[in-house]
């Protein structure tokens, strides 16, 4: 058996910068006539709250972590999309993240039941991610101290970690903590915990292929 096995130093994680206006943005057909994702893949994920309107007709979802739209009803193309946008950038000195997705258990188990019983309730989601600490932080988005800033404005900012080919997640993260961490022969290191915090659809996790 070959195993396809992803090594670690191929990761690679994005945050998002300041929202940024959308309008008639070209989608491309993914599904026959009913899903639709943003071409262009730097527009994908847009702003958690800000609406989303299409030239598509009928009701429709959608998943504004991978800019994608599901219609009710068969569309002819083409199919735009208008709204607000995030630019993401790479975390350029990441080296270590972590991602948990955990549904809270509710025991269900009535009277003279011999086993247990459960239910899963809500979903939360939360993790870490940890980097050598760079003054400038995300020089792409020419924001400094990224991470403090957006603890201190209580913000909501989209994360995206790219695992392998076909399996990346991205997510809706509150931050939640900021820690470092120095030695005498090592370098300052940034830590942070962040919590899934829900869009205006009620989505905090995605999985996306691009």
């Amino acid at each position: 058996m070959v195993l396809t096995i992803t090594p670690g130093y191929a990761a690679e994680v994005l945050v998002s910068g300041t929202s940024a206006v959308l309008t008639g943005q070209t989608m491309t057909e993914v599904v026959a006539h009913t899903v639709y994702q943003i071409t262009d893949a730097t527009k994908r994920v847009l702003d958690p709250q800000y609406a989303v309107t299409t030239s598509g007709t009928g009701p429709f979802t959608v998943n504004r972590l991978t800019g994608t739209l599901t219609f009710t009803n068969a569309q002819t193309p083409p199919v735009t999309v208008t709204g607000e946008y995030l630019p993401m950038a790479q975390v350029l000195y990441a080296h270590d993240y972590s991602i948990s997705i955990k549904p809270k258990t509710n025991p269900t188990t009535p009277f003279f039941s011999q086993y247990q019983a459960l239910m899963h309730g809500i979903v939360d989601a939360s993790g870490t991610l940890s980097s050598y600490l760079d003054p400038a932080e995300i020089v792409a988005l020419s924001l400094p101290n990224y991470f403090r800033t957006n603890i201190l404005a209580d913000a909501t900012i989209a994360i995206k970690f790219y695992m392998n080919t076909g399996f990346n997640l991205v997510a809706w993260a509150e931050l939640d903590g900021d820690a470092f961490k120095q030695a005498i022969d090592g370098v300052i290191d940034e830590a942070i915990t962040w919590s899934g915090d829900a869009d205006a659809d009620g989505r905090v996790v995605a999985l996306s292929t691009s």
